[in-house]
């Protein structure tokens, strides 16, 4: 059974749609939006495969992901809390504290 043929195969269509659309809610949209686009376009032509299509997505989603990551380390309002820490003391500190 190749891609496409099982109800349950993710219609990659709706995927990079909304995938583009979410993208559209945060500041570096544009440029991630159209490269969805692109992708979604050179797969529709047949430049790339659907299988090629969804890795260069995944891929640019992590990407997109560690920017953003990068972007909220270097604001000094968030306080990142790790597994070890005592998150409750943390967030009681944080609230009595503003």
């Amino acid at each position: 059974m190749s891609l496409g043929e099982d109800p349950l195969d993710i219609d990659i269509d709706q995927l990079l749609r909304e995938s583009a659309r979410a993208a559209a809610e945060f500041d570096s949209a544009e440029s991630d939006e159209s490269q969805q686009q692109d992708l979604q376009d050179r797969q529709r032509a047949g430049e790339i495969s659907l299988e090629e299509a969804i890795s260069q997505t995944k891929l640019a989603t992590r990407q997109y992901i560690r920017r953003q990551e990068t972007w909220f380390r270097r604001d000094e309002r968030i306080t990142w809390l790790d597994e070890a820490s005592d998150r409750l003391a943390i967030i009681e500190k944080a609230i009595l504290t503003t």
